[in-house]
Formats: structure tokens, sequence, C-alpha cells
């Protein structure tokens, strides 16, 4: 069940880390209208007192990045759950636009140490909630270098990335994946990142990445292996994540819950 938009959102992290984590997890968002709960959209989930993860995925990526309030470069166990979480949608890039001027800002000596304050309220402060507050619509809003952007919050939950299992219980060894190009590429695209470790998990399960940083704190995530078939086939992606899906739903039980 949905928390009440009552419940605000105030968290403050270093600017030049939650613009980076931000904007390497937005590289994983699906551009597919025909999907719109992880169209254009951003997880962002709020551990009021450690920090903020952003989670996105197109249904054969997904990029969980990590910003902490007390510069802790210890990211929450799988198994917690956020004090809140909050749906982003950005189908315009305003929100990737006030990301890659805060990470060009913070890279100048004067303003390293600028901090980002993400809340969440209401949309329209002065509105009486006839009907509720469970009726009402929500809105983040970014503060950083004197500049405020409010984002607009889906009225659903993300799709839950913690159920997905995918084989990691009985994990095999495997001789060689295929992946599609165009999904290692956005991998290339990280920024910050030295090295990519990568843990395979089945020759049709996912390929689980832990990308290191140099000056931030790293990309966790996974992406989705294409199905070998036999020679003279054609090759098939896997999916990752479909928030349609129930059989993902059901994959983790009550104790990974948090």
């Amino acid at each position: 069940m949905r928390a009440s938009i009552l419940d605000d959102v105030k968290v403050t992290v270093p600017a030049r880390i939650a613009s980076q984590a931000w904007l390497n997890a937005m590289l994983a968002s699906s551009k597919e209208p025909s999907r719109p709960l992880i169209c254009q959209t951003l997880s962002v989930e709020v551990f009021e007192t450690k920090g903020v993860q952003f989670i996105a995925t197109n249904g054969h990526v997904l990029f969980r990045t990590w910003a902490p309030v007390n510069g802790s470069r210890t990211w929450p166990a799988m198994r917690y759950r956020p004090d809140r979480q909050l749906t982003v949608m950005d189908p315009d890039g305003f929100g990737l636009g006030f990301m890659r001027a805060l990470l060009r800002v913070t890279s100048e000596e004067t303003h390293v140490d600028e901090q980002l304050t993400i809340t969440s309220a209401p949309v329209d402060d002065e509105a009486a909630p006839s009907f509720g507050a469970e009726f009402q619509t929500e809105r983040v809003t970014l503060r950083a270098c004197g500049q405020r952007l409010d984002l607009l919050v889906r009225d659903e939950p993300y799709p839950d990335w913690r159920k997905l299992k995918l084989g990691l219980d009985e994990m095999a060894f495997v001789d060689g994946m295929k992946v599609q190009p165009k999904y290692l590429g956005l991998v290339g695209r990280l920024k910050d990142i030295t090295a990519v470790d990568m843990t395979f998990a089945g020759n049709d399960r996912a390929i689980w990445i832990d990308a290191n940083g140099e000056q931030g704190y790293g990309v966790k995530g996974l992406l989705m292996p294409m199905r070998r078939l036999e020679t003279g086939t054609k090759d098939e992606p896997e999916t990752a994540l479909d928030e349609n899906d129930d059989d993902v739903n059901d994959q983790v039980g009550d104790e990974d819950r948090g």
C-alpha cells in the first residue's frame, strides 16, 4: 500500500555525488512509452539517516546507485526497505539537465562542498485535501547552488527490484554469455567508473555488475543476457524486470522485506 504523501521527505546529500548517482542510474531508464511506470522515471529510495538510493531499469538493464548522508561507503543491504520510495517522473529531461549542470558546477573548487536537498510535498500546498491525502498528487523538489527544480511523482510504486533473485541462490559457472551490445554500451557510459566486476548467474540468468567508482560510490545492477539458442536461430533477449509480471513478484518471501 502506498505511503501517505503526508510522510514528507527531507534529506540532504553531497551534490556532486548525488548528481553523478542520479545520472548514472538514469542511463538504464526505459524510453518506451508503452511501459509508463519505467519510462523516463527514477525510483528514489530515501533512508532518512543514511542516504538516498537511485534505481532505474528499461527491462533489460538495471542500475542502482547510492548517495550517503554521512559519507559512509556502506550501501544499504538489499533486504532493507527505505523509509520512503518515490517514483520520480522526468519525461522532458529537466531532471537530467539539472543534474548535468550540478555535476559541472561542483567540479569547480568554489562549489565542491555544495549540498543537494531533496524534499517532497503535495503539488498544491494551498489546496485543501477535500478527499483526503491519499488522493493528492506529490512532487519532489531538488535544491542546490541556489537553484530549485520540481518534478512530479507517479502515484504508484516502482517495480520491486528486490524480488529479482534471478538464479543467484543456485549459482552456476558458465563458459560464456551473449549480451546485446547496446546494453554493454550503457555500462561504458557510466561516469567515474574505473572497473566493472561481473558475476555470471547461469546461461539464462542475470549478469550482476558492480562498477567501482574513483570518487563516487559506483553503480550496482544487472544485465540480462541473450538466450543462447541453436545455430541458425535468432538470439532472443531475456527480460529483467516487468512491472506486470506476477511470477517476478512471487520470487522472494516475506523474510526479505526487512
